[in-house]
């Protein structure tokens, strides 16, 4: 099934969208969501919609395997990350959370005191929020918080709310929350369950 799906994108897009050829090879990873792997050697993780509308392979590489293990490491000791399995269970992790995984880590921790990722094991709880995040979960996530108080969004599962809302987020998730933004009242998006719900009807 996943190889007639990846053959009928490829061949929907191949004589229309240039992206598309810049692609080695695409495997779905689950409803939605696909692992796309370049040819200039950078990994992606990006939606259906995000193939269709020819938005692959032409990203700067912020989402990068790389990225993600040196953002997330950052805090932490160095003896908490020296040894084979120590190394495999974070990149393992990153590779979950998605093409967004450094953006989406580094929303999370911004917003917390830095005890609070300083350990292999609450880094690891903090990825395992941004599974499935793309290139746009920050973006959406910035865009449905700029109007809500920050004590709303201080603690990890409060954050971990909202980007579960922005997972496997898109253009079209922008799109669909800017026009909504646009078309209602500031009232009725200046409480978190009001932006989770929006990104929640968002989704692609």
């Amino acid at each position: 099934m996943k190889v007639f799906l990846i053959s009928m994108i490829i061949g929907l897009t191949s004589n229309s969208f240039a992206g598309v050829s810049d692609a080695s090879s695409m495997i779905q990873m689950n409803s939605g969501l696909w692992e796309v792997s370049c040819k200039n050697g950078t990994n992606e993780q990006v939606s259906t919609g995000d193939i269709l509308n020819d938005d692959i392979c032409d990203y700067g590489g912020g989402g990068s395997m790389n990225n993600c293990f040196t953002t997330v490491t950052a805090n932490l000791p160095s003896y908490d990350y020296n040894d084979q399995d120590e190394v495999t269970e974070i990149m393992n992790s990153c590779r979950r959370a998605g093409d967004g995984a450094s953006a989406c880590f580094e929303l999370m921790t911004n917003k917390i005191p830095a005890y609070e990722y300083n350990e292999r094991g609450e880094v690891l709880e903090i990825l395992n929020s941004c599974q499935g995040s793309t290139r746009y979960t920050s973006q959406c996530f910035t865009k449905l918080t700029a109007s809500i108080p920050s004590y709303e969004i201080n603690e990890v599962n409060e954050i971990a709310e909202v980007i579960k809302a922005c997972e496997r987020a898109d253009s079209y998730t922008m799109s669909c929350i800017e026009i909504i933004f646009n078309s209602t009242p500031s009232y009725d998006r200046n409480e978190r369950v009001e932006v989770v719900k929006i990104g929640n009807s968002c989704k692609y």
